[in-house]
């Protein structure tokens, strides 16, 4: 695979399903559905933090608009996610509801879908029809979103703003262990 182009609108928001695992682009988020609460009709979104997408992984892809390339990947990646795709054109089964991700307006959300038609490479709740209601409101987990802390606190895990691991923090912002840290 020589990898796959996305080509994101003016929201700043696609969704991505491929057969391979990829590398998350320099300026992208790729948010995982990690738990639909179906008794307050919420999706959680969590952004995957090792820079990999997995082979048949249903993700939100948060971006500028315009084209973007997603490059295979040396390794397989980590993340799971709740949501379902195909890797060609597919009409929906009966019996079974499916929501696409939405941004209109600002206001992020899973809508149902009405058609039946499942389009390649795109990412889908799948839920048992009637199950939920039309619109599902989303909570969104951010990569590192909270208070500063100092280093040398004994952080595991470095993160770039990107999402991206990275070994040694030389000074600008990252991700230590869940928190926003300055890094001199």
């Amino acid at each position: 695979a020589n990898g796959y182009d996305l080509e994101v609108d003016a929201t700043g928001y696609s969704s991505l399903y491929l057969p391979y695992p990829v590398e998350i682009p320099e300026g992208v988020v790729a948010y995982c559905v990690t738990n639909v609460d179906e008794t307050t009709a919420a999706v959680t979104l969590e952004a995957i933090g090792d820079g990999v997408i997995p082979a048949r992984t249903g993700v939100i892809i948060e971006t500028t608009a315009g084209t973007h390339h997603f490059n295979p990947a040396s390794q397989s990646g980590t993340a799971t996610s709740l949501m379902v795709g195909h890797t060609e054109d597919t009409n929906a089964d009966t019996g079974k509801s499916y929501y696409a991700f939405t941004n209109m307006n600002g206001e992020k959300q899973f809508s149902l879908l009405t058609g039946s038609l499942l389009p390649a490479h795109r990412a889908f709740l799948e839920v048992q029809s009637g199950s939920l209601p039309e619109v599902l409101s989303i909570n969104i987990v951010e990569t590192g979103i909270g208070q500063l802390i100092t280093p040398g606190q004994g952080p595991a895990k470095v993160y770039d703003l990107s999402g991206r691991r990275v070994k040694q923090s030389s000074g600008g912002i990252y991700i230590i262990n869940g928190q926003k840290v300055v890094a001199e």
